[in-house]
């Protein structure tokens, strides 16, 4: 798949409410970090 046609495959899949199907996308290594200070703030890794 080429760059383009990744991220037209996630968006369509959080479109559907597939999160599953869209951090299907991710790299096992991911991380990012959530801003804010509540219950999902923090460092985050796909699971």
């Amino acid at each position: 798949m080429t760059a383009k046609e990744i991220v037209v495959a996630y968006a369509d899949a959080l479109g559907k409410g597939d999160v599953r199907a869209a951090f299907s996308f991710f790299s096992a290594e991911v991380q990012w970090h959530q801003p804010g200070n509540n219950q999902f703030s923090g460092l985050k890794k796909r699971s």
